[in-house]
């Protein structure tokens, strides 16, 4: 008994490393056909992509930080290649302590669709 509980805690931590945030369906949000810039962020060594929060927004930004389980694909991990993308975001929590610029905030990033903004 105490090795299948053993074994059940270790296959809870393992899956819970290196994906999105376990949020419970209410609180995750659905966002369609968003334009952003794809950057690689040196502070959390990741491809991320960043969005203004709106169309009238110059100084508030927001870094999509894609799931392990769906990261940015390989042939769009090029600085500032524009992109028109859609998904399901979470709040997220970063293993690094990192201090973003004032107006910039983080969400995690579950890729649906992809493509380059023509």
């Amino acid at each position: 008994m105490k090795r299948i509980i053993l074994f059940s805690a270790i296959a809870l931590l393992l899956s819970a490393m290196g994906s999105c945030e376990k949020e419970e369906k209410a609180k995750r949000v659905e966002i369609k056909d968003k334009l952003g810039i794809v950057s690689y962020n040196e502070e959390i060594e990741e491809w991320v992509i960043v969005s203004s929060m709106g169309a009238n927004s110059y100084d508030s930004r927001i870094l999509f930080i894609p799931c392990k389980e769906t990261p940015i694909p390989s042939k769009y991990k090029q600085e500032n290649i524009r992109v028109i993308f859609s998904g399901n975001t979470s709040k997220c929590s970063l293993n690094k302590n990192i201090v973003m610029p004032a107006g910039t905030s983080y969400k995690c990033l579950k890729i649906l669709f992809i493509k380059l903004k023509k």
